[in-house]
């Protein structure tokens, strides 16, 4: 029997008498029979109207959206941040397109933190001006987890002076000769003092006692006359510069190496007193590395 003969028969839908007889069984569906105008209509599992599946609204479609996209940004925000916080203590850089241009991976970190949080700034945007009440309300809660981000944020600025800034196995040092050579004549020239002139002993001597510098890891004039003598400056009046900048401590808001070299000696008398004699001369510039300390060496001498 079906479920519905344990139960009254539904009324002719064509006259509403109801007398409703089952007239004929079908494997899908009944045939009633009306006795009273005759009218036969088919009844059954199949007949009946398939109940038509909950439709969502388009402001809940449009939260869903949004909600994807700003918990998609906290991921990308929230990994950034890891990543940050991961290369205080391990710094690594990366290899970009297979060809060499090494960036450091804090810099990924930040990149993505900084995406995450703005794409995450959009979506509140969007769900405070949407028509919806229930969307705008949503924003609520999730204002307090951008305060949130905020704060991660401000902590990795703070932090980020702690940071390897690129690793020494991505520092030149012939190029940081070459910038603190010019550099230090442009000090020079804005003084009005005179250029000093490139000189090939001094700058041999002083890339030779930079590296035993990297490699002992001291700072030291060591015999600086000895040095002169061996170059047949002895009678000459010469001076010497020196200076290490370690990378564990160099952010990506601060001065290049080669002018963190410059501003450091400007600022000791001693150093600044050499650098910027009256005298005419030459000059010779060395710089070496080791793992996570760069040494320069300045030589100068004067007629």
């Amino acid at each position: 029997m079906r479920p519905y003969q344990r139960r009254k028969l539904p009324k002719c839908p064509k006259c509403g008498s109801e007398e409703t007889e089952v007239s004929n069984v079908e494997e899908e569906y009944d045939v009633l029979k009306c006795p009273v105008c005759h009218h036969e209509w088919k009844y059954g599992e199949a007949s009946r109207p398939t109940a038509r599946p909950p439709t969502i609204s388009k402001p809940v479609k449009e939260l869903r959206s949004l909600l994807s996209s700003y918990l998609f940004s906290a991921l990308f925000a929230i990994g950034g941040f890891g990543i940050v916080l991961w290369q205080i203590f391990s710094p690594v850089r990366i290899i970009l397109f297979i060809s060499i241009i090494p960036i450091p991976l804090i810099l990924v970190g930040i990149v993505l933190f900084a995406f995450g949080f703005a794409t995450n700034i959009y979506t509140l945007v969007s769900m405070l001006r949407h028509s919806s009440v229930s969307v705008r309300l949503v924003t609520i809660p999730l204002a307090f987890s951008l305060v949130i981000f905020s704060s991660f944020g401000i902590v990795m600025i703070n932090t980020m002076h702690e940071t390897v800034y690129s690793g020494t196995s991505v520092i030149d040092t012939r190029k940081i000769c070459d910038q603190v050579f010019g550099l230090i004549n442009e000090e020079r020239k804005i003084r009005d003092l005179p250029i000093l002139s490139f000189d090939a002993n001094l700058q041999s001597v002083s890339q030779i006692w930079s590296e035993e510098l990297a490699e002992r890891r001291v700072l030291e004039h060591g015999d600086f006359a000895a040095r002169m003598e061996a170059i047949e400056y002895g009678n000459f009046q010469c001076g010497e510069i020196i200076a290490k900048i370690s990378l564990v401590g160099i952010g990506f808001l601060q001065s290049p190496v080669e002018r963190e070299f410059i501003d450091g000696w400007l600022a000791s008398p001693g150093h600044r007193s050499i650098m910027l004699t009256p005298s005419s001369g030459f000059l010779g510039v060395g710089c070496a590395k080791n793992s996570d300390t760069v040494y320069c060496v300045a030589d100068f001498r004067f007629d």
